[in-house]
C-alpha cells in the first residue's frame, strides 16, 4: 500500500484510465504508468486472490491468559511468535520485549453470550445477515456492527481475570484502573472484525466470517524515541543478503499510519555490514506518549498465515490515544549526527540478524529504540 502526499503527482494519477502499471524503484519511490508492462502485459486475467483456510480451533478456557500460557490453539501470530522470541537463545542483551497478556480466541464469544448482550447479539447477528455483496450498502451495514460491538457489556469475572493477568505481568495497577477504558479499547479491537478492508479481503479469499476468530494482545506502550519496521529480506531489490527499513521519530503509528512525508530509508547488508542511507526523515510530525497506557492489538487467527500476512486489516487501539507533535530535526540527532545514527542502525542490524535467525526465516519486524535498548513489539514471516 502506498500513500501519494504530493498533490502534483496524486492529479497524474487521477487522469490516467484502464489499465496501469506500478512498480517502486531503488530509491523506494512508486512509479505509476498507464497500460501493462512486463508480466502483466502477458496474462489478459487479473490474477485471483490466493484462497486461505482457517483451521478450527478450540476457544480458551479463560478470559485472559499471561504469556506462559500463550499457545497457537488460543492466540494467533503476534502472540506467539514473540513467545517464541523471548524463549530464543542468543539474542543480543539490549534486545527486550515488551510484557504482554492476552484475551484469546473465545473470549469475545462468551461475552457476546452474556445474559446483559443479549439485545445487542440478537442486532449484530442480524446486521451481518443483511451483507449482499454490494460494496456501497455493505459499508454502511459494517459500520452498523462496529458501532453494536460498542454497545457491548463487560461479563462477570472479566475484570478480574483481566487486572490479575496484567498484574502477574507486572504492568503498574495504574494501567487497569480505568477498566471501563480497557474494555471499550477491547470492543474496537474485537469490532475491526467488520472492518470494510477486512470483510471485503476475506470474502476475496473465500474465508468464512464464523471461522474468523479475534485474539487480543495487550502490552504496556514502550516510550520509543524512534520507531522502525524491518524487512529482512530487501522486498525491493530482492537481495536475501540486504535488510531494508525504515525509521521515525517517536511511536511507530506515524510510519505506519502514513502519516506526511518520508520516514528514514537505509539498507543494511547483512554479511559485509555497510549501511547505506536512501533517504532522510521528512514528517512534520511524530506520535508521542501522553501518558502510560496499554495497547491492545488484534491477533486473529487470519493474520500472519504462509503467503498471507494481513497485515492491518484489523485494528490496535491504545487505552489513552496518544498525542502527535512537530518534530524538530534541526533538534534531533538522527538527522545531523552520522555516528549516532549509525549507532542506532548498527543495532538494528544485529536485531534483524538475530531475530531472522531465531524464527528460521525472513521477517518484517516492527519496534523501537528507547535510549541504548531495542524493543521488538511484533514480527511477522514476510510474505
Amino acid at each position: 500500500l502506498a500513500t501519494c502526499h504530493d498533490d502534483g503527482e496524486f492529479d497524474k494519477l487521477t487522469k490516467l484510465s484502464g489499465a496501469v502499471t506500478a512498480t517502486v524503484n531503488a530509491a523506494g519511490d512508486v512509479e505509476v504508468k498507464a497500460g501493462l508492462s512486463g508480466a502483466a502485459a502477458a496474462s489478459s486475467k487479473a490474477p485471483k486472490a490466493a484462497k486461505i483456510s482457517l483451521r478450527q480451533l478450540t476457544p480458551a478456557s479463560k478470559m485472559v491468559v499471561t504469556d506462559a500460557e500463550f499457545t497457537g490453539d488460543i492466540l494467533g501470530g503476534k502472540s506467539n511468535n514473540l513467545q517464541a522470541l523471548r524463549k530464543a537463545t542468543g539474542l543480543p542483551a539490549f534486545l527486550k520485549f515488551p510484557s504482554s497478556v492476552a484475551l484469546p480466541f473465545g473470549t469475545c464469544e462468551k461475552v457476546m453470550a452474556g445474559a446483559a448482550n443479549t439485545q445487542t447479539t440478537a442486532r449484530i447477528n442480524a446486521l451481518t445477515t443483511k451483507l449482499c455483496g454490494d460494496p456501497a450498502k455493505d459499508q454502511e451495514v459494517l459500520a452498523e456492527i462496529r458501532d453494536a460491538f460498542d454497545e457491548l457489556e463487560m461479563v462477570d469475572g472479566l475484570e478480574k481475570e483481566l487486572v490479575g493477568a496484567c498484574k502477574t505481568a507486572g504492568f503498574s495497577a495504574e494501567l487497569t484502573e480505568d477498566v471501563d477504558e480497557c474494555f471499550d479499547a477491547v470492543k474496537k479491537v474485537w469490532g475491526s472484525k467488520w472492518g470494510d478492508r477486512a470483510y471485503f479481503s476475506r470474502k476475496a479469499c473465500s474465508v468464512d466470517d464464523r471461522s474468523l476468530y479475534m485474539g487480543v494482545l495487550v502490552q504496556q506502550v514502550v516510550p520509543a524515541q524512534y520507531s522502525f519496521v524491518l524487512h529482512t529480506e530487501n522486498p525491493i531489490s530482492g537481495s536475501k543478503d540486504e535488510i531494508m527499513g525504515e525509521l521515525v521519530v517517536g511511536l511507530g503509528e506515524a510510519l505506519v499510519g502514513n502519516y506526511p512525508g518520508r520516514a528514514l530509508s537505509f539498507v543494511m547488508n547483512k554479511k559485509t555490514g555497510d549501511i547505506t542511507v536512501s533517504r532522510f526523515p521528512s514528517k512534520r510530525a511524530g506520535v508521542f506518549l501522553a501518558d502510560s497506557t496499554l495497547i491492545f492489538r488484534s491477533d486473529s487467527n487470519g493474520e500472519d498465515l504462509e503467503g498471507f500476512a494481513g497485515a492491518g486489516l484489523y485494528e490496535s487501539v491504545m487505552a489513552t490515544p496518544a498525542k502527535e507533535s512537530p518534530v524538530d530535526y534541526n533538534e534531533n540527532k538522527i538527522m545531523w549526527d552520522e555516528g549516532f545514527r549509525n549507532a542506532i542502525l548498527d543495532k538494528l542490524l544485529t536485531v534483524g540478524k538475530a531475530v531472522e535467525g531465531a524464527m528460521t526465516g525472513p521477517q518484517d519486524i516492527e519496534g523501537c529504540v528507547v535510549d541504548d535498548d531495542v524493543y521488538v513489539v511484533q514480527t511477522r514471516p514476510q510474505v
